[in-house]
């Protein structure tokens, strides 16, 4: 009974977004925020409770996609300072990962393909074919395929939740630091009135992105040797 009951949740929440013209209307000029301007002003417009409309968005934007989480992540940034930039966002995807991975837990694939679409489903079902459990802290790290068909599909494996919620939040946070530390940096020095960005904030936002790029590299490294092991194990075999 409890199964059942669960089961009518999704149905439910997407029948109250068609028929409610209002939630309509707020999800249209969701989509429509799609730079860090009218984002961040979209969440200062909370007050006290942007913190909780921000992580909000970005569980919401993992689970339906509608705008580059990218956008929120800087906006986030902007507002609160990097380090409380980092912790708003990474919060808010890792709640959106959770979701999306107990979606497909109770719904199945079937529901996942109405989605995400069957060639999306295709395509990361092919990464977890080769890279196993491995796929989801390298598509984490390099955005291959989007965050949320990645968490969905992950649903439909045998891999453990807590495997998938550990490796989840170790890929997303280098990526999650580096983007808000790099637009606080920046931001901080254009406010601060200098029209030249200073030489300590332009070396650590080159370090930032340095160390993203050694992550990104060992990743894609990995995503070339797996597939050499393999096929070297079937020709010994």
């Amino acid at each position: 009974m409890k199964n059942k009951l669960g089961k009518l949740i999704l149905p439910a929440i997407i029948l109250i977004f068609f028929l409610n013209p209002d939630i309509r209307e707020w999800f249209f000029q969701l989509v429509q925020k799609n730079n860090f301007v009218d984002m961040q002003e979209y969440i200062r417009s909370f007050g006290i409770w942007g913190p909780v409309i921000s992580m909000l968005l970005m569980t919401i934007n993992t689970m339906i996609i509608p705008l580059p989480t990218f956008i929120i992540t800087v906006a986030n940034a902007l507002i609160y300072g990097w380090q409380w930039g980092v912790v708003i966002s990474w919060s808010g995807a890792m709640m959106g990962a959770a979701i999306n991975f107990g979606i497909a837990k109770i719904y199945g694939r079937p529901a996942v393909e109405r989605l995400i679409g069957k060639k999306s489903l295709a395509v990361a079902d092919g990464f977890f074919e080769r890279y196993g459990k491995h796929t989801i802290i390298i598509t984490r790290l390099i955005p291959i395929m989007s965050f949320g068909i990645i968490s969905y599909v992950a649903g439909l494996t045998s891999i453990r939740f807590w495997t998938y919620f550990w490796a989840t939040g170790v890929g997303q946070a280098p990526a999650t630091i580096i983007y808000s530390f790099i637009a606080f940096s920046i931001a901080d020095e254009i406010l601060a009135g200098d029209a030249i960005i200073s030489p300590p904030v332009l070396f650590w936002a080159l370090v930032a992105v340095l160390v993203l790029g050694v992550f990104a590299m060992a990743a894609k490294g990995f995503l070339v040797e797996k597939p050499k092991e393999a096929q070297d194990g079937e020709v010994n075999g």
